[in-house]
């Protein structure tokens, strides 16, 4: 047994949340998969990306957040309502929030985050399914 160490560049990686396994090849021709590891994707700094997309119980929104301080997320439907909201605290870097979809009917939505200073303003669109 020795370690071994693998690199993988995806060339075209979807955004959000992708699983990912090695398929090792031993010296007689049988193979071992290995434990799924994840990456979240976005494809700026500057955006937000939301998945899974459709939604069934959780969405989850990744982001980058300019400094700590308090999140103020919001949903509204098709027709421009407010439905859901809430506060979070938040923390410099990168930042996964996830929002229970449990209450939301099947429809169209978009997800607009802001932090408390206004210095950072996101917003997505997401379709809840059940």
């Amino acid at each position: 047994n020795s370690r071994m160490d693998y690199l993988f560049h995806d060339e075209a990686p979807f955004d959000g949340l992708t699983y990912y396994r090695a398929l090792r090849i031993d010296t007689d021709g049988s193979g071992t998969y290995s434990p799924a590891d994840h990456v979240i994707h976005r494809k700026s700094l500057h955006g937000m990306v939301v998945f899974p997309n459709p939604a069934d119980m959780i969405l989850w929104a990744s982001f980058q957040m300019p400094g700590d301080g308090l999140i103020f997320w919001r949903i509204f439907n098709a027709e421009g309502r407010l439905v859901e909201q809430d506060l979070q605290q938040g923390l410099e870097g990168n930042m996964l929030i996830d929002i229970s979809m449990e209450r939301m009917p099947t429809g169209a939505y978009t997800l607009v985050v802001t932090d408390a200073h206004g210095r950072m303003s996101h917003s997505a669109r997401f379709v809840r399914d059940h």
